[in-house]
């Protein structure tokens, strides 16, 4: 009984490193983990899934860091009126033909109860996608 807990164990912690390092191999998986970054007020993850067209790793890292603040700054503003993100999901997804680029449909729900349907623009970049605006 022992080894079947022991081996149902280990296939469920592969599994889940499989699906972690997957996160980002389609547009709506890597916008629904934005939404989940933002909701749990990691902006620094949040804003390595933006796409910043910045080749130096260290403007990289500011342009990501200046974001995550502006995000966190506005996050705590909009709690206050309950005008957060509390909830995302995912409708629709369409892709490019070239594969590059895509619009994803999605319906986030305010913590005041409010709900907007919405598109947001993704950019596929060397094999992983990213948030092209928002």
């Amino acid at each position: 009984m022992k080894q079947i807990l022991k081996l149902s164990m280990l296939l469920l912690t592969l599994g889940l490193l499989t699906t972690a390092c997957d996160t980002n191999s389609t547009p709506s998986a890597t916008l629904q983990t934005a939404f989940d970054y933002a909701i749990a007020d990691d902006f620094q993850s949040f804003a390595e899934l933006v796409y910043f067209d910045e080749k130096e790793p260290q403007k990289l890292k500011q342009s990501q860091a200046e974001l995550a603040s502006f995000l966190k700054a506005a996050n705590a503003e909009q709690k206050k009126t309950k005008e957060n993100i509390v909830k995302a999901e995912i409708r629709k997804e369409e892709i490019s033909d070239d594969g590059n680029t895509a619009t994803v449909e999605f319906l986030a729900t305010y913590a005041n109860g409010d709900t907007l349907v919405d598109t947001q623009k993704m950019l596929k970049k060397d094999g992983k996608w990213y948030l092209k605006s928002f």
